[in-house]
């Protein structure tokens, strides 16, 4: 890692090349870097990178193009984390739609989703944005969703995985 990039918590670390969030317990603050005073971090580096989340019950997901990973304890009653987030970079077209059908079926989903997104983005216009469906799914305690927006008006759009622990 470059000396610019933010520097990782104790929550991540980087495998060949592959920069790796251990979510298979709920962290503490400290794990993701959350300092004291504050409810949130954010690791949003230059470069995207390949991201992977390690789920409970021996389960991962890797997000290929991400550009942002956020922890909050804003709603947290003990001031661990209770939510995070990670985005892909502005993607094209059709990496979008690929990086979507990826992600859903890593959570256990079908390629509905991102076969509908497609064909939404087909016939969008404007600057309105275009959502997919969401995928939900649980991992022990751990809820997550997965989701893509569009942004007509650019061209591009970003996939979105985002959870929490209930």
């Amino acid at each position: 890692m470059k000396d610019d990039e933010p520097k990782l918590p104790p929550a991540a670390s980087v495998r060949d090349g592959v920069e790796v969030w251990d979510l298979r317990e709920r962290p503490t603050a400290e794990q993701v870097g959350i300092a004291d005073g504050s409810e949130t971090a954010t690791y949003e580096p230059e470069k995207a990178r390949t991201v992977e989340l390690t789920l409970p019950e021996d389960e991962s997901v890797r997000l290929p193009d991400t550009r942002y990973v956020s922890f909050s304890a804003i709603l947290s009653s003990d001031d661990r984390p209770d939510s995070w987030e990670v985005h892909t970079t502005l993607l094209e077209t059709d990496p979008l739609v690929t990086q979507l059908r990826s992600l859903a079926e890593q959570v256990g989903g079908g390629p509905d989703v991102a076969n509908d997104f497609a064909r939404q983005i087909d016939s969008a216009q404007g600057t309105d944005r275009v959502s997919s469906d969401r995928v939900e799914a649980k991992f022990g305690d751990l809820k997550l969703g997965v989701f893509a927006r569009y942004y007509p008006n650019s061209g591009k759009g970003l996939v979105v995985i985002n959870g929490g622990w209930h």
